[in-house]
């Protein structure tokens, strides 16, 4: 009699334990979806939408969509030699006094390789409107193309531009420049980090190509104009929001479609296993995630890299381990996204001053006092042939925090020089 009663007692404390794990397990999914939709509310009103098709950029006709003609070229590097991808490379890089004979020929050589590459690139030039046409349904299965392949039209055009300008077939150079903007633009439309970041790397050659046609100087005045327009200076705010806005409707995504177990095993690795704990947890991590965007938004306009790194307002929260681990590097972004800010203020007030000092007004010269990336005035110099060096403050601990110290080519960059005569003095300043 006894064996039964102590039987029932184990059956009896086993179902009441498991009511008490199933109404804490309610609960916390109770105030888990709660959280979540808190969260969801004061990511919309910072940010923008967390349904991910509201994002998606309104679809254009192939023949005035960028991004249509982008996408034909890029795929160049599966079919190109290995010679000649790293030739391109170096080649689109390398300081113009440094071309010599031979390199110039080895040039010409990999752009005649690719001749219908270029073509299909400079279909872009002019086009302001752009859609790679993702499939923002689909959340994380959606198909992202490989932008690396970005980077190479990049430096394809860039060598095309060099070599235009050494040979001094400027109106050539200004299409290839044309283009490199159209393609800048075209990755930075899509509303998502890795877009914005191969978006700024390729934005870092155009500057490249506006530095080498200022050290060769511009025969005809009114291409000056053509150059200042290439270097923009006031859309990263909402180049920085754009990305933010496309992981926290990702993130958002997983969080709305793990309940019926969509997409799990994907490639980016946040979404849960599909069992009730693993639910709470991602609805839980996706929480974290739209909570911190909504604060880093905030951050972005509020001063230069150096105070928003000291500030640690894009540091990811300390509590939240799992956030350390998943959650992108917005510092590296902001980062990013400033210095091209800054060189890009550097290169129009370097334009504006080899080409007229009224291209170059007070209220520019102003601006330029401060440097978006270090917080610090600009260091212009007039050096003794009439030249003026404008470079930006030594931050060297901030530029590797950004860039490897052996990427050369974007520290040449920092320095620009404004050959003589130029219009304003040091003085004048």
């Amino acid at each position: 009699m006894s064996k039964g009663l102590g039987w029932r007692r184990w059956v009896l404390m086993a179902a009441v334990l498991c009511l008490v794990v199933l109404a804490v397990f309610t609960v916390l999914r109770l105030r888990t979806n709660r959280s979540l939709g808190l969260a969801a509310q004061e990511f919309r009103q910072a940010v923008g939408p967390v349904d991910l098709v509201e994002l998606a950029p309104a679809s254009v006709p192939p023949r005035r969509n960028a991004a249509h003609w982008l996408a034909k070229a890029m795929d160049f590097p599966k079919t190109a030699s290995k010679e000649d991808l790293l030739d391109l490379r170096t080649l689109a890089y390398q300081e113009l006094g440094n071309l010599g004979e031979e390199d110039l020929r080895r040039g010409k050589e990999i752009l005649s390789h690719q001749s219908s590459t270029l073509e299909q690139l400079h279909r872009m030039e002019g086009l302001t409107s752009s859609s790679f046409d993702l499939a923002y349904d689909e959340g994380h299965r959606m198909e992202i193309p490989n932008l690396l392949g970005v980077l190479n039209c990049g430096r394809l055009l860039l060598l095309e531009a060099r070599l235009a300008l050494v040979e001094g077939e400027q109106q050539k150079a200004w299409r290839s420049l044309a283009a490199m903007r159209s393609l800048a633009d075209a990755v930075y439309g899509e509303p998502m980090l890795i877009f914005t970041l191969i978006g700024a790397a390729s934005e870092r050659m155009l500057l490249l190509g506006v530095q080498d046609a200022l050290l060769l100087g511009v025969e005809d005045p009114s291409s000056w104009y053509q150059l200042v327009s290439l270097p923009t200076g006031d859309r990263y705010q909402d180049r920085f929001r754009g990305a933010l806005n496309g992981e926290g409707a990702l993130a958002y995504w997983m969080a709305a479609h793990v309940d019926t177990g969509e997409g799990v095993g994907n490639s980016r690795g946040l979404l849960a296993l599909g069992n009730p704990m693993h639910r709470v947890f991602t609805k839980r991590l996706v929480t974290a995630m739209l909570s911190h965007y909504s604060q880093v938004n905030q951050s972005y306009p509020l001063g230069s890299f150096a105070e928003l790194r000291a500030s640690s307002r894009l540091t990811r929260p300390s509590g939240e381990r799992l956030f350390q681990s998943f959650g992108p590097d917005f510092e590296l972004v902001a980062g990013r996204l400033k210095l091209n800010e800054a060189i890009g203020q550097v290169a129009r007030l370097a334009l504006g001053l080899a080409a007229d000092g009224d291209l170059a007004g007070e209220e520019q010269v102003e601006a330029s006092r401060s440097d978006p990336f270090t917080g610090q005035p600009l260091e212009i110099a007039e050096q003794a042939d009439g030249s003026l060096v404008i470079t930006l403050p030594e931050g060297t601990e901030l530029w590797e925090t950004v860039f490897p110290s052996d990427q050369k080519e974007t520290y040449r960059l920092f320095r620009w020089v404004v050959p003589a005569p130029a219009e304003l003095t040091v003085s004048a300043l």
